[in-house]
């Protein structure tokens, strides 16, 4: 998941998956992720943050964000279009925009996933904070 660039890490693929990512990775390393950002003042991603930490003892992380998401998503397709394969299909095709605690999240008419990305980077903390 890391480049490197004269021996020194400053790209790298989703780090918030595991503490042992931080150590190695260094620090001020930047990397692609989702928009999900567990110190995000929004509303429903505190409560989400909030919750999930309290029944696993340990903030999310991006991944369990996205699965987070993708239940509300096909919960969403099925309340609305059915449960059907074809249903789940047609109903997820005709998403666009859709907000989300990942960000926006749109599919394509083949099924392909389109997730806003965001950088990040790795603080003297450790702690992946949202580039502007």
């Amino acid at each position: 998941h890391t480049v490197l660039v004269d021996g020194v890490p400053k790209y790298g693929g989703d780090f918030d998956d595991r503490p042992s990512d931080y150590e190695f990775s260094g620090n001020g390393i930047v990397f692609a992720d989702t928009g999900f950002d567990t110190h995000s003042t929004d509303s429903v991603v505190s409560m989400f943050v909030k919750e999930y930490s309290q029944i696993n003892g340990r903030p999310p992380n991006s991944f369990s964000a996205f699965e987070y998401s993708s239940i509300l998503l096909l919960k969403y397709v099925i309340d609305k279009w059915g449960m059907s394969p074809d249903d789940i299909r047609k109903g997820l095709a005709s998403i666009t925009n859709m907000d989300t605690i990942m960000g926006r999240i749109s599919y394509s008419q083949d099924g392909e996933l389109d997730i806003e990305l965001s950088l990040k980077q790795l603080t003297n903390s450790g702690i992946p904070v949202l580039l502007k």
